[in-house]
Parts: C-alpha cells; structure tokens; sequence
C-alpha cells in the first residue's frame, strides 16, 4: 500500500467511529493533554501569591537555602510525579491499545494479523521513547527558568506570563514541543509493532526507524497539523470565552449574562473537544496504517 493510499484509507475508516473519537480524545488527554488545555481556563497564580502562601520553613533563613522541609517536598513531588506518569501512561496505554486493534482491521491491506497489544510492554515502550523528552525538558526547563526570572523583573509586555517566557525562551519551548511530537511518533510506531508480535527491542528500534523514514515524517508532519490547528482554535477560543464569563462572575453580573457567558464557554469547549478527538482518530488510523502498511 502506498503512503497516500494509507492515508486515505486511515482518514476514511476514521469517518463516523464516534467510539474511536472519544477512545482518542480519552488517552489524549490521560497521558497530558488536559496539562495543555486547562491553562486556558485556568488562572495560575503570580509569583507574589506563591510566596505569600508558602511555608517559611521551606525557604530558610536567606535565599538559595536548601531546608530539610524543602528537600522532602522534592523527593514527594518526584515520587507522587512518577506514579502519576505511570498510571496516566498505563490507562493512555490501554484505551490506545483498544482502539489500534480495531483500527487495524480497518487500515491495513487484507490478510493481516489480527494485533493484540501487550500491555506492560507497550507501557515501557513508551516511557522508553520519552526518555530524549525528557533530557530536552530538563535542559530546556533550565532556560526557561533563566526567562521566567528575567521576565519577572524586567516584564516586556502585558499578555499573560506564559506567553512572555516563550518569547524570550523560544528554542527552548522549540525544542520541547519538537522532542515530545517525535517521541509521540515514535511510541505510536512502536506499540503497533509490539501489537504486531515483535520484541520489545525490536518494536522500539523499528518504531525509532520508521517515523525517520520520509514517509514516517510525512506522516509526523500532516498528523501534527491535524491535531495542532484544532488545538490551537480551542484554546484560543476557550480563552476568549473564559476571559468573558469571569469579569461577570466577579462584578455579579445578571445571572442572564452570566448564563450566556457560561454557556458560550461550554459550547466552545465541547465542540473544541469534539473536533479534537476526531483530529486524534485520523492521527491514531494514520499511524497505524504507516506502522504495519508494506512500503
């Protein structure tokens, strides 16, 4: 099967699978992406608030001390992170695992296997592909800290913080955002090879191979675009109609206001949502369809 050939297919066994839209959107957001989304709607606090409620025996005597409170704080941040990566990863797993093996009868050329994923290796397939992420999210994390410091005493302008730091940081956030797509890639890959019956070893190697191959950047590229235009428009979106509702609520406007307000917030989100899982179907049938097609 050609590469347009497999991705017409994938983009037409994608049409109407309303379960497969929810199953994508599901393990989207489980393995992170509500860590995209809920900033939109969701006021992070202001250095100033963070230090007015910290615990004083966390901070010392002087800046730049390291308090045993301090240090027990980071190992539970570390451990609670850990597990709740890896119980996000396990259930982001297995909703993706469901809906490959559906996918698969779909997208791929007649006669091929029946695929069954094995879960807890596919789990480690995929800490494994994250683990350049995660490298480039502690280098990058450093110069973004360097940019929320510098932004914090010399602000450039009034959009929102997050927004600023990028700016100043931008191949950083560059970086970042380009490791996790190929890591996503990569681990879409591999999992399917390991639902193929292949060692992990070899399923994470090929994955690595496959999304390298021009058709494998092909792929990364329109699936990106995909999923990153409606993503953009619901955040956008959602911020425009959650930056509208809460002066009501604050001011106590008419409850009727308040209601359209909250109402128009509500409809954004839903059929931002519901655009996005159909987006995060095409990107699933799409991989699947590259990961196992014969070139």
């Amino acid at each position: 099967m050609t590469w347009p050939a497999a991705m017409r297919t994938a983009f037409l066994a994608t049409v109407g699978r309303g379960r497969w839209w929810l199953a994508a959107l599901a393990s989207f957001l489980v393995r992170g992406g509500v860590v995209v989304l809920l900033p939109a709607i969701v006021a992070l606090p202001t250095p100033a608030q963070v230090a007015l409620h910290l615990d004083p025996s966390l901070t010392g005597d002087s800046p730049g001390d390291i308090t045993p409170a301090l240090v027990e704080l980071a190992v539970r941040l570390l451990v609670s992170g850990a597990l709740a990566l890896l119980v996000s990863t396990t259930i982001g797993v297995r909703l993706e695992g469901d809906l490959v093996e559906a996918m698969a009868e779909q997208t791929t050329e007649p006669g091929s296997r029946r695929l069954r994923l094995p879960l807890g290796r596919a789990v480690l397939a995929r800490l494994i592909v994250h683990l350049p992420t995660l490298v480039v999210v502690v280098v990058g994390g450093l110069a973004l800290a360097g940019a929320t410091y510098a932004e914090l005493l010399a602000p450039s302008g009034a959009e929102a913080l997050p927004v600023r730091v990028a700016a100043r940081a931008p191949l950083a956030v560059t970086a970042i955002v380009a490791t996790w797509l190929l890591g996503e890639a990569w681990g879409g890959i591999a999992i399917r090879r390991l639902a193929a019956g292949e060692t992990l070893a070899l399923a994470v190697g090929g994955g690595l191979v496959g999304v390298l191959r021009p058709s494998g950047l092909a792929t990364l590229a329109l699936t990106s675009l995909a999923v990153g235009v409606p993503l953009v428009g619901l955040w956008l979106a959602s911020t425009q109609a959650y930056d509208r509702l809460w002066p009501l609520i604050v001011d106590r406007a008419d409850s009727w206001a308040v209601t359209i307000a909250l109402a128009l917030l509500v409809a954004t989100w839903a059929s931002g949502l519901g655009l996005l899982g159909i987006c995060l179907a095409f990107r699933a049938a799409a991989w699947t369809a590259e990961g196992l097609r014969t070139p």
